[in-house]
């Protein structure tokens, strides 16, 4: 015996569901699809093709986790280790926390830019030459001079002997 199908309403608003279903089983040469036509197109649902939930339940971030990505983003964790400390995929990680990831490189910099300054600013020889070469262009090495090419000199005898 076949499974009942259930009718989700789709095609004939003058017959009830029930109806609808038995009618389809019964009378396949009245319907312009067969019935495995009707059920691959969503029209119909057998009890063994219900919709399963598949996979693992949605990713929720919470404040602690996108606090974690921050952190690891950071110090320069790669992004697959990242996702892997969350135990989610790289996509996910990339769907739920582009924000962090993004934003971390620059928040460093600016942490470690604003240190740089504050040790110029006290005193420190080596943060202020530093500071001066990567942000105003200052070099230690001095252009030289085009070099000059050794001008060659040859003496040619110019008087000949001559057999007299």
């Amino acid at each position: 015996m076949r499974p009942a199908l259930l009718c989700l309403g789709l095609v004939s608003p003058q017959l009830k569901s029930a109806e609808l279903g038995l009618c389809a089983l019964q009378t396949r040469r009245s319907w312009p699809l067969s019935c495995t036509s009707y059920e691959r197109k969503g029209l119909f649902m057998t009890e063994q093709s219900k919709p399963r939930k598949r996979g693992h339940p949605p990713h929720e971030p919470t404040k602690a986790l996108r606090d974690t990505v921050r952190l690891h983003a950071i110090v320069g964790t790669r992004h697959e280790m990242i996702a892997q400390v969350l135990q989610i995929d790289v996509k996910t990680l990339y769907k739920y926390y582009r924000r962090e990831l993004d934003t971390a490189r620059d928040l460093a910099n600016a942490q470690v830019g604003g240190a740089l300054f504050n040790k110029a600013l006290s005193g420190d020889t080596t943060a202020q030459i530093f500071w001066m070469k990567t942000r105003a262009g200052w070099r230690e090495k001095q252009d030289a001079p085009e070099e000059v090419k050794p001008i060659e000199i040859r003496i040619i005898d110019a008087v000949r002997k001559s057999d007299d």
